[in-house]
């Protein structure tokens, strides 16, 4: 299915504003799209008709690959809109549009209808299982490396890279069941966040602290485990970066 396409479903779908309330506050919300590649959601909620916050994010409106036919497309958009306000009031606003417009979806044949995409949106658990293999699985081809064949250390390692706020806690499991197989990707996946700087000026916060440090220092004894010598060289240059040390 074309841009051209899925833009004017997308226009139809969110051209009325979406409800979303908690317990202390109200508010309407819009989401609209701009192209480009990727192309752009902007999410903006608006209260007693004044717009209180703004949030831009980039998304994939159709992702590579994926069967899509118009109706189907429309079934997950209007998914994503019956969920939307849901989430948005779930993390009171503290949210953006990628967290929800999550096209990818659309890659499991298994999700057809506006029932089936709301769900893998709304709950966790649907979503995690649906969206593990295939967001892992672009990494790992992204990286060279082969697909995680347990879907249990798919998941944990998923719960890292999308910087799951439980992810700490699924680092240590990483490394107290022992689960080499992950040990190549997390490595690559500890060196992307040096890369970037992340490791040392904290981008994201769990429990007020640096939340992709606590997961490097869990993960340092599965990651020491590595038997390749270019693996090892590798988690002793991230050692030396000081991956492994409490800030």
């Amino acid at each position: 299915m074309d841009l051209a396409t899925a833009r004017e479903i997308l226009d139809d779908v969110f051209s009325e504003r979406v409800e979303a309330t908690t317990p202390t506050w109200s508010a309407l919300v819009r989401l609209s799209f701009h192209d480009g590649e990727p192309a752009t959601a902007v999410m903006a909620l608006y209260q007693d008709d004044e717009l209180g916050m703004q949030a831009e994010q980039p998304v994939v409106l159709v992702p590579r690959g994926a069967e899509v036919t118009p109706e189907r497309y429309r079934a997950f958009a209007e998914g994503v809109r019956e969920s939307m306000g849901f989430q948005i009031a779930r993390y009171e606003g503290m949210t953006g549009p990628a967290e929800f417009f999550q096209s990818d979806l659309l890659r499991d044949t298994a999700l057809q209808t506006t029932g089936d995409f709301a769900r893998a949106v709304r709950d966790d658990e649907v979503g995690a299982r649906v969206l593990s293999p295939i967001q892992v699985g672009d990494f790992a081809a992204e990286h060279g490396l082969p697909a995680i064949a347990d879907a249990v250390t798919c998941r944990l390692v998923w719960d890292l890279l999308r910087e799951q706020a439980h992810a700490e806690a699924s680092s240590r499991r990483l490394a107290q069941q022992g689960r080499v197989e992950a040990v190549p990707h997390l490595v690559a996946l500890v060196e992307h966040w040096v890369e970037r700087g992340y490791i040392f000026e904290a981008q994201w916060f769990v429990g007020g602290r640096n939340g992709h440090l606590a997961c490097t220092l869990q993960l340092e004894p599965l990651l020491r485990r590595a038997e390749d010598p270019e693996l090892q060289r590798r988690v002793d240059e991230l050692a030396e970066a000081g991956c492994f040390e409490a800030d």
